[in-house]
């Protein structure tokens, strides 16, 4: 135990103006030894001094226990590398469908020629609009002579929708879940078929307004159906919103219609019986979102294989590395569980499914 004389003297030499050197070596002189100094000048160091060097000494053990223990974690008790059980996923599964050629309207849209780069200059058939053709079928405006010029330049335009009446519809990209994924074929957009439909929307009110309402009815019907077709189709997101602005054509032809029609009470219950098949249908949205689901299930699957062309296409800013990707020749970034990371596909397409049997007032809490 320190003597407390001595600690005394040590302050009243310090009081006295003397630095510790000073006192130190006058202490030495009279035999006191020095090691028991060294505790005696140690024991006097301002507490909070002490409190720093404390703080400093168990935060760097601290910080070398949580390097050692996030080291460990991974590899000894298997916490982050452990992923979850496959999903069981029937409920998103999607049909192989087998259309004949000769029942699937897709074919017939193929002169239109969809996947050139310049579609008004190269396709095979050109389809000729007014400027802002929307004016016209929402009857906002109207023009006789050009719509009359529209339709004598579109033959060959209402020939090919003509053609698709009757028949079902399906993208052949989308018609196998083996064919969706990063790598599988594009489906079809639908920038030329809303041409058509603008197009095929001036001849129904053509006909409308010269005498042949119901012909022109008929034809604002066909329209709505040929989107319907699109919708209710195995096809991805994408997809099925480009069949959206098809069948609005066909509803706003039919509501500039309804503004001036004179058809019979029996002919008008008879427009709105065939529009009731249109109301209901979610089952094309839902295919929608299952597509969805089963493009990043493929490219989970893809980036576990770790090859490099499948890392190219999945990632292709190749700045993200796997740590099950071997071939990359890079330390692994982070930790991949693949079933846990289709389980959140999986809960988000579930989620939006269950949304569209939902009115639009419960959607939100619904997706919340």
């Amino acid at each position: 135990m320190i003597s407390q004389g001595l600690l005394d003297d040590i302050k009243e030499a310090r009081a006295g103006g003397q630095t510790d050197e000073q006192i130190k070596s006058d202490l030495l002189a009279n035999n006191w030894p020095e090691d028991y100094l060294d505790d005696a000048f140690g024991s006097l160091k301002p507490r909070a001094e002490k409190r720093v060097w404390k703080i400093i000494y168990y935060s760097a053990g601290g910080l070398v226990g949580l390097i050692v223990l996030l080291n460990l974690i991974p590899f000894v008790l298997g916490v982050v590398t452990k992923d979850i059980a496959p999903l069981a996923v029937g409920d998103l599964k999607l049909r192989v469908i087998d259309m004949a050629k000769d029942n699937n309207a897709f074919y017939d849209l193929l002169a239109l020629q969809e996947f050139t780069v310049d579609s008004d200059e190269s396709a095979d058939i050109k389809i000729s609009l007014p400027e802002n053709p929307e004016r016209f079928i929402t009857g906002k405006e109207w023009d006789e002579e050009m719509i009359e010029e529209v339709i004598d330049q579109n033959k060959e335009v209402f020939a090919i929708f003509d053609k698709t009446k009757g028949k079902n519809y399906q993208d052949p990209a989308t018609d196998n879940p083996a064919k969706i994924g990063p790598d599988g074929p594009l489906p079809a957009s639908g920038g030329r078929r809303r041409e058509m439909a603008e197009a095929e929307s001036l001849r129904a009110l053509y006909l409308f307004k010269n005498g042949r309402e119901q012909e022109g009815v008929n034809e604002a019907i066909a329209i709505i159906e040929f989107g319907q077709k699109m919708q209710d189709s195995q096809v991805d997101l994408i997809g099925y919103l480009a069949s959206v602005p098809i069948k609005k054509i066909g509803l706003d032809t039919l509501a500039t219609m309804t503004k001036t029609a004179s058809l019979s009470s029996d002919q008008l219950v008879h427009v709105l019986k065939q529009l009731d098949k249109f109301k209901n249908s979610k089952a094309g949205l839902k295919s929608a979102f299952k597509s969805e689901y089963e493009n990043a299930s493929q490219a989970t699957d893809m980036m576990i294989s770790g090859t490099p062309s499948s890392i190219d296409l999945v990632l292709p800013q190749k700045d993200i590395f796997l740590n099950n990707s071997p071939d990359s020749g890079v330390a692994e970034s982070f930790y991949f569980r693949p079933n846990e990371s289709k389980k959140l596909f999986a809960d988000w397409a579930r989620t939006q499914i269950a949304a569209a049997d939902k009115s639009c007032g419960l959607i939100k809490k619904v997706i919340g």
